[in-house]
């Protein structure tokens, strides 16, 4: 890619290396002692509250959730509480929400509804400092920066680290955690990687199908 015609979204996809790097350093034990955390609490599952890309990075924690522990996880539409104000049962439930603002009312809204129902509510935001992140027991920072581009990328990646690293705590899954702190070099690999067959692929094209299933659901529906 020719550095200089970058456009904001270019520059920010490549500065998710480093974003992963900071998350390594700043963010990881946090990740791993939430997990482990939330692991000790017995949960019966968990609800997700999020909204367009910050939705996809809950259907990512879904899956891998899911996968790992055969614990339930459902997604929960924000105005289940926000318009129609209905009581949550979730004793012995998590509720994660997912955002990169932290600041969108109808998630403040769903969470608040899932703690007066019994959850234990767990933020994981690009903004800590948002109403989203102060409502929540516990928060876990994506360190991504301040984005800029529409749409998302290194607070979407960003956001797919970070449950992972909860998912190692919650399992104990060490090599899980290795993946992680190695994942940095992975993505400068990926960054490095020669895309112009790719590229002039998808501009010759009239329209474009992704698929995916399982974790990589999350991906194809994020590449839409």
């Amino acid at each position: 890619m020719n550095r200089e015609i970058q456009t904001i979204m270019a520059r920010e996809i490549h500065e998710i290396p480093d974003v992963l790097a900071r998350q390594i350093v700043e963010g990881l034990d946090l990740y791993l002692t939430a997990g482990r955390e939330a692991a000790a609490t017995h949960p019966r599952g968990f609800v997700t509250c999020a909204r367009g890309t910050s939705d996809h990075a809950a259907t990512f924690f879904k899956y891998v959730m899911e996968i790992s522990t055969g614990l339930p996880v459902a997604s929960i539409g924000p105005s289940v509480a926000s318009v129609y104000d209905t009581p949550l049962k979730l004793e012995d439930f998590i509720c994660v929400a997912i955002s990169q603002s932290g600041g969108s009312p109808d998630l403040v809204a769903l969470q608040q509804a899932a703690s007066r129902g019994g959850a234990r509510t767990l933020a994981i935001v690009n903004v800590t400092d948002s109403p989203v992140g102060a409502g929540a027991d516990s928060v876990l920072p994506i360190l991504a920066g301040p984005e800029k581009a529409v749409a998302a990328t290194k607070s979407f990646v960003g956001s797919l680290f970070a449950i992972l690293g909860f998912v190692a705590g919650f399992t104990g899954d060490k090599a899980l955690e290795g993946a992680l702190r190695a994942f940095p070099e992975t993505a400068r690999g990926a960054l490095d990687c020669d895309w112009t067959v790719a590229e002039l692929a998808l501009a010759r094209a009239g329209s474009v199908f992704t698929v995916g299933r399982g974790p990589g659901l999350a991906i194809a529906a994020e590449l839409r």
